[in-house]
Formats: C-alpha cells, structure tokens, sequence
C-alpha cells in the first residue's frame, strides 16, 4: 500500500480528455429531461388547441359524426339480429340469405333514423336559375 500508483502520459491525457466529455454528456442529458418535462406539462394544462371553423371544415366534421352515427346504428342493428359486421363474420355465419335480409332491414331502420348527410366538400352544387 505504500507503493504509489505513477500514470503514464497516456493515461493522463485519457482521464483528462473523457472525464470532462462525460461530464458534459450527462449534464446536457439532465439539462434534455427537465425540459422536456416541462414543455409537456405546459402542455397538457388546458391549453386547447385551435380548431378550424371554416364552414367546410364544420360541415366535414357534421358528415363524419353523421356517418359514425350510421355506422354505430347499423352494426348495432346487425347485433341485434343475432349477426356481426366484418370479413371474419361472414366466416362464422356463411347464410346468406340471413345476411342479405338483415343487411337489408337494418339499412332501412338507418336509412329512415338517421337525416340524410350533408354533401361531400368536393361536390359541386348546381347554380339556380
């Protein structure tokens, strides 16, 4: 134990070289974490985010939640006639007849509950005259 370890010069410029860049990494690493912690606490604050009001941008977002209506109603109805929407069901209840009959019924009820859709953002509606 006496003995006193001697570093080369090679160790030396090692130690002196590594030691200060890990020094750095981790601190811009520590630095990287508190930031971004708080970028996402600002974040989720109740800051709401902008919602576009054009009156295509409502009348898409009235068309989807009209069409996600009809979708619910239908496969509801489908469940309600003992069946199943999808590929994997025609699998499990291969009668046709069954399937064209609920199809049918329950198109129907969604045709007649539901108003009609607002017309697609890309249609061009006829000039009166």
């Amino acid at each position: 134990m006496d003995e006193m370890t001697e570093w080369s010069e090679s160790d030396k410029t090692l130690y002196i070289a590594v030691v200060p860049v890990l020094a750095l990494i981790g601190a811009l690493l520590i630095l990287a974490v508190a930031t971004s912690s708080s970028r996402h606490a600002s974040a989720a604050s109740g800051v709401a985010a902008k919602v576009d009001m054009s009156t295509l941008a409502i009348a898409e977002r009235v068309r989807d939640e009209a069409i996600a209506t009809r979708r619910k109603l239908y496969a509801g109805c489908y469940a309600d006639m003992g069946l199943q929407t999808g590929a994997a069901a025609r699998l499990v209840h291969p009668e046709k007849e069954k399937r064209a009959l609920a199809g049918d019924v329950c198109k129907a009820l969604v045709e007649n509950s539901v108003p009609r859709l607002p017309a697609p953002k890309n249609t061009l509606v006829p000039a009166s005259s």
